[in-house]
């Protein structure tokens, strides 16, 4: 397969949401870790991580995340500080991305590589739109619900202890997943205007 079909699929570019043709396995809209471990139907739970994210006790919150209902922080105090993440992707090592290194193959995950997968995903955009968006932070805050630009990701938390954790992904922004996970073609979509 073709990286660029590939990324195609990835994205959700394609007709199709987003898609690993190259795990033959569709990524639902809807899941995230329930004790540290990852939430999958179709095989056994796979445990020893969690999505990051929380509140900040250093940065303020900012303007656009005014109306995003950003938890307090667990921390104590209990502070109302900078939400993150604010999007998501699939950091699974399990599920993650083929790479090719040294002449082998193998699949990677975490935060290294949701960040390219965001970075070609806004290089695919940018091109379709014919400009670039820009810092697409503030933007994403302004969408509304309805443009299905993210797969929500509702149900599940970002702890490994087992406890629950002190964020819970639920509907709209939460400190797991933020917005949720691209839905390429709605969010280039959404990003067009009216």
């Amino acid at each position: 397969m073709k990286i660029s079909s590939w990324w195609r699929e990835l994205t959700g570019i394609a007709k199709r949401s987003t898609f690993l043709s190259e795990m033959r396995r569709h990524i639902p809209d809807n899941y995230l870790y329930d004790h540290g471990n990852r939430l999958f139907p179709d095989e056994r739970r796979q445990s020893g991580g969690a999505t990051g994210g929380g509140v900040s006790d250093v940065f303020q919150l900012p303007k656009r995340q005014a109306h995003a209902h950003i938890p307090p922080s667990a921390n104590p105090g209990g502070r109302i500080g900078r939400g993150v993440p604010d999007v998501a992707g699939d950091a699974a090592p399990v599920t993650g991305y083929r790479v090719l290194v040294d002449g082998k193959q193998f699949t990677i995950g975490g935060t290294s590589a949701v960040a390219p997968l965001w970075a070609g995903l806004l290089a695919l955009v940018n091109q379709k739109l014919g400009h670039s968006v820009g810092y697409l932070n503030p933007g994403i805050y302004g969408l509304p619900p309805s443009s299905g630009a993210f797969h929500e990701i509702g149900t599940g938390n970002n702890d490994i202890t087992g406890k629950n954790g002190p964020y819970p992904a639920r509907s709209g922004w939460d400190a797991c997943t933020g917005w949720g996970s691209p839905n390429g073609a709605k969010l280039l979509s959404a990003l067009s205007g009216p």
